[in-house]
């Protein structure tokens, strides 16, 4: 696939955005936004609690900070020239319902609570006025890939699958048989906690897309349906993907 940047300064700031790495562990999680990641996070971060890597109280893996520090700072030129020797691995999701999500997420909900980007506040003026789906839609196509938001950039360049490829790639509408295949490799003998605590769907209520911005949604996300191979039927939204990236 061609992104339309591969610059050495991309690909740094691509990796500093989704890279979680725990040498200890010997794995690196490429972090990839509204694909479950707070609570795979939480499953790591609860686990190397158990292993004693850890000795925070359980209730600070609620703080979205502090799981950053499931990331022990390796740097990414370190993970690349060993990437045979550790367990890389992500976790997709149907682009329909994770752009989706992300509206609910950072324009209705974040207009509630006062939450708001920056970008989406200058360019929506969200926390003014509502803002439809359709308008959120446009000012991501608006937008080239490498200039959008990591919550709304295609899952390809936010994980960096042409630099770093994964040795496993799950998918959230499997979520525990997938992660527990991870947990297979990286923690033998342990199950993953998985507590989800981010649900928008069901607590932000906004108007189901429409048949046009489903079709728009599907043209500017097309890379990431045929890599991931998720069907562009938006009935099979929350469906497995047809097929996996195989490398």
């Amino acid at each position: 696939m061609k992104l339309d940047d591969t610059s050495p300064g991309d690909i740094e700031w691509r990796i500093e955005v989704t890279q979680r790495t725990c040498v200890a562990g010997n794995y690196t999680y490429k972090n990839a936004p509204k694909c479950a990641c707070s609570t795979i996070k939480r499953a790591l971060w609860f686990t190397e609690m158990e292993l004693g890597r850890f000795t925070r109280a359980r209730e600070d893996a609620y703080d979205g900070e502090f799981l950053h520090l499931v990331n022990d700072g390796t740097p990414f030129s370190n993970v690349a020239a060993h990437a045979n020797e550790t367990f890389i691995f992500t976790f997709t999701r149907n682009p329909y319902e994770r752009i989706y999500s992300a509206y609910l997420d950072k324009c209705v909900r974040a207009a509630i609570t006062g939450s708001i980007l920056p970008m989406l506040r200058t360019r929506l003026g969200v926390g003014e006025r509502p803002v439809s789906f359709n308008e959120f839609l446009t000012f991501i196509a608006s937008q080239r890939d490498r200039n959008r938001d990591s919550h709304w950039a295609t899952m390809y360049r936010t994980t960096a699958e042409d630099v770093l490829p994964s040795h496993f790639i799950g998918a959230v509408e499997t979520l525990s048989d997938d992660l527990n295949k991870v947990y297979a490799r990286i923690y033998p003998g342990l199950t993953p906690q998985i507590e989800n605590t981010n649900q928008t769907r069901g607590i932000v209520v906004a108007p189901p897309p429409t048949e046009a911005e489903l079709r728009l949604l599907f043209e500017i996300y097309r890379s990431d349906f045929e890599f991931y191979g998720y069907s562009d039927k938006p009935e099979l939204s929350r469906a497995p993907p047809l097929h996996r990236p195989k490398y």
